[in-house]
């Protein structure tokens, strides 16, 4: 209710307005806080029992590693590799040409070109300590204009070296290729697993074919 005394305006509330007032401020106020509540995600002192106890839970599983029933992990997935030098072949071995005897670099007395385009290595740690290396290669071998009989022979060097290009293991394998006239192409491959050297030192594995065998 409102009264006005010389020209002064006086607001007068009565009691039952101030508690209508006062009620609606707190509902207002409680909408406003359950608002936020859900905006923000609440407290842990506000969540639900179950929510607490579901978040303990997970917390639990996490920390120990997961559920129980779940597969064991192999240990061997995480064990150090064993290093194992890198493999190349040096430019001037990759191609191997065999002419007739005294015709040598005339390309019309070439018998045949054999070529190496693949090589790989693995490496294993033997128990008493010295590195295995097993070595792969392959290749092609193409027929020239001078007519070949029979299979023909490949000489394939495989050397490890070590320090100051030391040579530790040097292997000659000699790869049998049936290469008939009507081919005139064929692929080839080989794979060697018994190369032994030192625990250390062993710096680069080199494929290669032998030139000064081929000479026959």
């Amino acid at each position: 209710m409102v009264h006005s005394t010389g020209g002064t305006m006086r607001l007068r509330i009565s009691g039952r307005f101030l508690a209508a007032l006062t009620g609606v401020l707190c509902v207002a106020s409680l909408a406003g806080c359950g608002s936020i509540s859900k905006l923000t995600g609440g407290s842990q002192d506000s969540a639900p029992s179950s929510s607490r106890s579901g978040d303990d839970s997970f917390t639990k599983t996490f920390l120990s590693g997961g559920g129980t029933t779940g597969p064991d992990v192999d240990p061997s997935i995480f064990a150090s590799q064993v290093a194992c030098p890198p493999i190349e072949v040096r430019a001037d071995t990759y191609l191997l040409a065999v002419y007739e005897r005294g015709k040598e670099d005339d390309p019309q007395a070439l018998k045949y070109q054999g070529s190496i385009r693949k090589y790989a290595r693995e490496c294993d740690r033997l128990p008493n300590g010295e590195l295995a290396i097993k070595v792969g290669v392959s290749g092609r071998v193409v027929a020239g204009p001078v007519p070949t009989k029979g299979p023909v022979v490949l000489p394939v060097r495989i050397a490890v070296t070590g320090a100051d290009n030391k040579v530790l293991v040097s292997q000659l394998v000699l790869i049998e290729v049936g290469l008939a006239e009507s081919d005139g192409s064929v692929g080839w491959a080989r794979v060697v697993d018994d190369i032994r050297v030192p625990a250390e030192g062993a710096s680069r594995v080199y494929v290669g074919f032998d030139n000064k065998s081929s000479k026959r």
